[in-house]
Parts: structure tokens; sequence; C-alpha cells
């Protein structure tokens, strides 16, 4: 039985909430809660740091997949810009492997980040904006 496109458009941003996460709970938790350590943060934080790069490119194989299904072929819209932003996330991890931007590919990762996430809200609000 083959999947319905819609719910795995879902399952994408199930996926993606948990990439979001890992950022917001590394903020939060592992930089302000540092001073008071607990090992349970460090547990959780460990988890996150895993799923982290394997949701994030399920993230955009699935979600390609899912507007492949959706609009019957490869088209330019509002998902477009979201599988655009993840694939330019992985471009600046790569790009963080190389010595000249060893230190700085975090910047633009983050940056990325939050293209990505209002990539989403406008694909989820206004999907046919473009």
């Amino acid at each position: 039985m083959p999947v319905s496109p819609g719910l795995l458009g879902y399952f994408t941003l199930f996926l993606l909430f948990w990439v979001v996460l890992f950022a917001v709970y590394k903020y939060f938790f592992v930089k302000n809660l540092s001073k008071k350590p607990n090992p349970v943060y460090k547990k959780i934080y460990k988890i996150l740091r895993k799923i982290h790069p394997l949701f994030a490119s399920a993230s955009i194989i699935l979600g390609s997949y899912h507007g492949y299904l959706m609009l019957g072929g490869f088209r330019f819209h509002t998902g477009s810009l979201i599988i655009i932003s993840l694939i330019y996330m992985l471009l600046t991890f790569f790009a963080g492997k190389t010595k000249n931007l060893r230190t700085k590919w975090r910047s633009f990762h983050k940056a990325g980040g939050l293209v990505t996430v209002f990539a989403i809200f406008i694909h989820y609000f206004f999907p046919w904006i473009i």
C-alpha cells in the first residue's frame, strides 16, 4: 500500500521538529544550565546530537519525495525553498570540515536553520505563493 503524500509531509515535519529541537536544546540547556551539571541533560544532548544529522538527511530525501508525489514531478514550489535551505545547511556542514571554515561554519549553519524554519512556515501557511 503506497504512503499518502500528505502523511509523508507531516512525517518530514516531525523529523524537522527533532532537528530544530537539537539546536534549541543545545542553546538553552547545555549552554545556560552547564553551571549546574545534570547527567540527564547530558544524556538527552548525546541522543539529540546523534539523531540530528540522520533526521536532517532523511528530511531532505523524504521532503523531496513528498514534493514529487504531491506535484506529480519536480517543480519549483514553496517546498523547494525548504529543500534548498536544507541542502545549504548540509553544504555548510561539509564546509566546516575544510581548513578555512572550521570555526566559522556554525554561524552559517544557524542562519540556514532560521531560513529553513521561515521556509517551513511559508510552505505550511501559503503553499501556493510561488
